[in-house]
């Protein structure tokens, strides 16, 4: 994660994006918040002044008996509670499954704002399309 951040600051980006943040090598939760602490303080206007976009990894724990998994909300975030505080914005993709839990092609679905800082939340309804691996907003 420090070198993630050297070369934001480095390399002066805007925006930067860290797809899957849970891969960053670590072994337990304090390790986790380090990472949030380095890249929330990558993102200030004293060091990077960079956007970063993470992906994360979801607990499955309220999946329960049915394989068909819930809309997912901030308590499902693996790990520190760190990665959901230090964040500005935490945005989720939902779309609609089968009842094996698998998504439905071309479905529906949607994008929504779970938190903003300083911002309003809301949502999107979208439609997948698969051919051209867009969400487009359903009419």
């Amino acid at each position: 994660v420090y070198e993630i951040a050297r070369h934001i600051q480095h390399n002066k980006w805007d925006v930067a994006g860290v797809d899957i943040l849970h891969l960053i090598e670590h072994k337990e939760e304090s390790d986790l918040r380090e990472i949030s602490r380095v890249l929330n303080m990558a993102s200030k206007p004293s060091q990077g002044n960079c956007g970063i976009l993470a992906t994360v990894h979801l607990n499955e724990n309220r999946s329960g008996q049915s394989a068909k998994r819930p809309r997912p909300a901030l308590g499902d975030i693996r790990g520190s509670g760190s990665l959901k505080n230090d964040s500005d914005f935490t945005m989720f993709v939902y779309r609609d499954q089968d009842v094996n839990g698998v998504p439905i092609p071309d479905g529906t679905g949607n994008i929504y704002i779970a938190k903003g800082r300083n911002s309003q939340l809301g949502g999107l309804d979208v439609v997948f399309q698969s051919r051209t691996m867009r969400f487009l907003e359903a009419i």
